[in-house]
């Protein structure tokens, strides 16, 4: 079962750092599978009850933070028919209703305290800790504050503000449609309800006595939490500011690349080699029979 640690960590860890290199706003939201990550036997009870606890609480807030940010990614390629940030920019000031719900969804898959994600993400790591875990439990930590830069930072900074780099038709066509945030008005205040009353979240947990027992919003905790948030928006905004992380127009390379590489492999193969002996062949057969 040790090996889902490594596969849960590797998962998260891929989506960081592919969401990161990408220049689109719809559907680049990394998934931060912690979750996967807590089905392991520790050492003792206490921890594989919270590591399991943990497991479900974020697979549960999973579904309404990602859903909202689909939602909000899907408002911005609904609305204005773009999805790449080097094309968008300054859309607050038009669809300022999609801003806030996206935004709601982006603090809480970053744990920011006061959210689900925090609760979730908070309990799995700790498990790790609690299971001498060390490296997974780091390792996710990492997965987390890149999740932030992303999702926190990146999107909403260059999509909804930054310099407006939106064609005139674009920033013509970009508004909140009448109706279409309706929906995801459910969506937020679940988010901060299961973020700020931690046992309407524990009493759905299979070890919901164990959940009890455990407190996020210790003064370490929630003070380690926000170093780590706000020294990442600081670096953030100095790489910013270095313009470092400009959005740009590039090719997004996932794991098409084998098989597109391996397809020109084939190709040049068929072009050139077996070409070649096919060719040489059939003139032979050619000659051979031009002789007789």
């Amino acid at each position: 079962m040790e090996l889902l640690v490594w596969l849960g960590v590797i998962m998260s860890l891929y989506g960081v750092v592919y969401a990161s290199s990408k220049t689109t706003s719809a559907g680049c939201s990394p998934t931060t599978s912690s979750a996967r990550s807590a089905t392991w036997w520790p050492e003792s009870a206490s921890a594989l009850a919270l590591a399991i606890n943990g497991a479900c609480a974020h697979a549960f807030a999973h579904i309404l933070y990602k859903g909202l940010l689909f939602m909000g990614g899907g408002s911005i390629l609904f609305m204005t028919g773009e999805t790449r940030m080097s094309k968008l920019g300054g859309l607050y000031k038009k669809m300022p209703w999609a801003f806030f719900l996206t935004l709601i969804g982006g603090l809480s898959i970053s744990a920011f305290p006061l959210f689900s994600g925090f609760v979730s993400k908070s309990m799995i790591i700790q498990a790790g800790f609690e299971s001498h875990l060390l490296w997974a439990a780091f390792l996710l930590n990492l997965a987390s504050i890149g999740t932030f830069y992303c999702n926190g930072l990146k999107v909403p900074y260059f999509v909804w503000f930054g310099q407006n780099k939106c064609e005139p038709a674009t920033f013509e066509r970009a508004k909140d449609r009448p109706g279409t945030c309706s929906p995801r008005w459910a969506s937020p205040p679940s988010l901060r309800f299961l973020g700020c009353y931690t046992p309407a979240l524990y009493n759905l947990l299979p070890y919901h006595e164990a959940a009890m027992e455990y407190h996020p919003y210790s003064s370490y905790h929630v003070s380690e939490s926000l170093q780590i948030l706000l020294f990442t928006a600081l670096v953030f905004f100095v790489l910013v500011k270095l313009k470092k992380i400009e959005p740009h127009a590039g090719p997004n390379l996932d794991l098409d690349w084998f098989y597109r590489m391996g397809g020109r492999a084939l190709l040049w193969l068929a072009r050139k080699p077996v070409q070649a002996i096919d060719t040489g062949s059939a003139r032979s057969t050619a000659w051979a029979g031009s002789s007789r």
